[in-house]
């Protein structure tokens, strides 16, 4: 839309990367929108929710990649984002990667850190909870051995033998 009005030659191409520069190259206004992003981050309660905790990381992964890209230096600011990042993450986790970061002496968490912690975190649950996720063994008659009569007549020594030959007739059937 905002160049519809040009025609498309060499001659209107600079034209056109101007008007798609003044329109949408608004670098502040992308810069709020990704922090608002990160501020709008729904918190992760259990670091095992594997279907929570990936989508979680990719969400914070792409907002830190587009700041980047947008010249912003995560690490520098990691005062600033730090704090969001904390927030959101479970607490577990977030215990683990600051057991870490004090056992290397690291005195200010870096936020590449912490998304390197994230991501073998998600993975490491990936890993460990996909082989669980497996459906269970169906019960069915077949998976048992076939019941013998005599079995159960020893079972039932206090019945009468009426009541035995009764029960035993119903499990015949079955």
């Amino acid at each position: 839309m905002a160049i519809s009005g040009l025609t498309l030659n060499n001659e209107n191409y600079d034209k056109a990367v101007e008007i798609l520069k003044d329109r949408f190259g608004q670098k502040q206004s992308d810069i709020f929108a990704y922090m608002n992003t990160l501020l709008k981050l729904q918190p992760v309660q259990r670091s095992n929710d594997t279907s929570v905790l990936p989508n979680l990381y990719d969400k914070i992964n792409n907002s830190m990649r587009s700041l980047e890209s947008l010249g912003i230096n995560t690490d520098l600011n990691g005062n600033l984002l730090y704090p969001i990042l904390n927030r959101c993450i479970p607490v577990e986790l977030m215990l683990l990667f600051n057991r870490q970061q004090v056992a290397r002496d690291v005195k200010e968490p870096i936020v590449s850190d912490l998304l390197k912690f994230l991501k073998d975190e998600v993975e490491a649950c990936e890993r460990s909870f996909s082989e669980h996720d497996e459906s269970p063994i169906e019960v069915t008659k077949s998976n048992y051995p076939p019941f013998k009569k005599t079995q159960f007549a020893s079972f039932n020594k206090k019945c009468t033998s009426a009541a035995t030959l009764n029960l035993s007739v119903r499990v015949s059937d079955v």
